[in-house]
């Protein structure tokens, strides 16, 4: 309802501080970590603009933000800069409207935890600072807020996990979702750790955003869809919803943990004719510089080099080797800087062959659809790809509801295409779709013009990020994705693919 007084909303009072936070947070310029010329440390300070500065009473700011720096640091809590954001935002509309006299009903009030200890402690320094008496309500709501900070920083220890209120839990959901990665303990521990928190804030309604979101989802692109299948687990199990801001911060843990396993070996033959000293020195030296990526598998002289069962390996050598039918590269065993480029060179023809091949090999020209219709949506389109994916005995009959799903919990549009994408349980065969419209296609809030199903069952393929780091690239092509809408039938699509010069 609108007077001449103002603006009355009919809503609880949940949605109005959620609608009073949302325009303060588009207002706020942001957190910045300024340092303190007395004490000598940095502190999180909120940054102002023009607009918000005619809305907010400054000096009311400065002081709440005073008192929460002396309680932050006494407490030995370091939130986040969402997180601290998040509480000043909150703190600004109680204060303000307590000191003018305003109090909101305890209708509003749901059944909640007894009140934590850190809590009472700062409601006590803002009552003394600002000489009120801060009603129950209002302490309600600072403890939501402190309750999401309370182990934002906790030692990561595996052997804690199961003393954190849903650390049990959050395990048992992780280690099923996450079979098929065969996760490592310390991801396990990392995304106990953060979704244990996660769920605290999300049972309360505190969401927190991401605002690197587009780019996690457009660079970690395998990563994001694990995620997804986690929220989605998470969000059944816990009975709560995940924004795509959380599960961009669950991809996060997920990503690193790919970077720090998934590292392509390939088995190396050193032959060197220096000596067993040099031969050692140029081993460690590949070792050091391309560890990740090549292994010393066996040393041999000239003479045993024909003895050797030699299939998938390279041979790296100190000499030239005329008419050798196996890759070889030949460097001095000091490795120079010139040694290293084209070893460097060899690596990268080599993982783009292997990604062309995995994803090329998962095209079946049966699934590749042509379309000019004006008035195309993502459910049309989804229930076009899905019917044929089940026909031709890729999918299972649910495989539609669950691509709806993961839709509705984070839309795969980015940019000029999108990629849907199904629980693996719907999967009988591993295959990549496509569907190409010139004219576009309505994907929620985006128009996209190149669909890609990635009906991908892990269990299937020794390595699906391979898969997805071919698929990066071919996304970023953007005169290849060109050149693949102008064509009208598989095969020549398949061609452009094939013939792609690699960079």
């Amino acid at each position: 309802m609108s007077t001449n007084q103002g603006l009355s909303l009919p809503v609880s009072e949940r949605t109005k501080r959620r609608l009073m936070a949302k325009l303060l947070k588009e207002l706020w310029h942001g957190v910045v970590a300024t340092q303190n010329e007395r004490q000598h440390n940095y502190s999180l300070n909120i940054m102002l603009n023009n607009r918000t500065q005619s809305m907010i009473d400054i000096g009311l700011l400065d002081q709440i933000q005073e008192v929460l720096h002396s309680f932050l640091k006494e407490e030995a809590i370091n939130p986040t800069e969402y997180q601290y954001q998040t509480m000043m935002i909150h703190l600004t509309i109680a204060l303000d409207r307590i000191q003018q006299g305003y109090y909101v009903s305890h209708a509003d009030m749901d059944k909640h935890l007894s009140i934590l200890p850190i809590t009472q402690r700062l409601v006590a320094l803002l009552e003394a600072k600002f000489a009120i008496m801060i009603p129950e309500l209002e302490v309600y709501y600072i403890d939501i807020y402190l309750q999401t900070m309370d182990q934002a920083n906790p030692t990561l220890l595996p052997e804690k996990l199961e003393k954190l209120e849903y650390g049990r839990e959050i395990k048992q959901v992780l280690s099923e979702t996450l079979t098929y990665l065969e996760p490592d303990e310390l991801l396990i521990t990392q995304l106990t750790y953060h979704l244990n928190t996660a769920v605290k804030r999300l049972k309360l309604n505190v969401s927190i955003k991401n605002p690197y979101l587009d780019q996690i989802r457009t660079d970690y692109r395998q990563a994001f869809n694990s995620s997804i299948e986690v929220a989605f687990a998470m969000a059944n199990q816990f009975d709560i919803r995940f924004t795509s801001d959380e599960i961009a911060y669950i991809c996060v843990h997920i990503q690193s943990f790919f970077e720090r396993r998934q590292k392509m070996q390939l088995p190396v033959i050193l032959v060197c004719a220096s000596g067993m000293g040099t031969a050692r020195l140029l081993e460690q030296r590949l070792s050091q510089r391309y560890g990740d990526y090549l292994h010393v598998r066996q040393i041999v002289g000239l003479t045993q080099l024909n003895q050797l069962d030699i299939r998938d390996e390279l041979i790296i050598s100190t000499i030239p080797i005329k008419e050798f039918q196996t890759q070889t590269l030949c460097v001095s065993p000091l490795l120079t800087p010139a040694d290293c480029r084209n070893i460097e060179a060899f690596l990268a023809k080599q993982s783009q062959a292997v990604y062309r091949h995995l994803f090329i090999r998962l095209l079946d020209r049966n699934l590749i659809f042509f379309s000019q219709g004006d008035q195309e949506n993502y459910q049309t389109v989804l229930q076009t790809m899905t019917a044929q994916l089940i026909y031709q005995g890729y999918g299972e009959v649910g495989i539609l509801e669950s691509a709806y799903e993961r839709e509705r919990l984070a839309s795969t549009a980015m940019g000029d295409f999108a990629m849907p994408h199904s629980d693996v349980q719907y999967v009988k065969r591993s295959c990549i779709s496509l569907y190409l419209n010139p004219k576009g296609i309505q994907w929620g809030k985006q128009r996209v013009r190149i669909v890609f199903f990635m009906a991908l069952n892990p269990q299937e393929i020794e390595d699906i990020s391979l898969i997805y780091k071919y698929f990066n690239q071919l996304v970023s092509d953007k005169a290849l994705l060109e050149r693949l809408l102008q064509a009208n039938e598989a095969d020549q699509l398949i061609n452009e693919l094939i013939e792609r010069k690699e960079e």
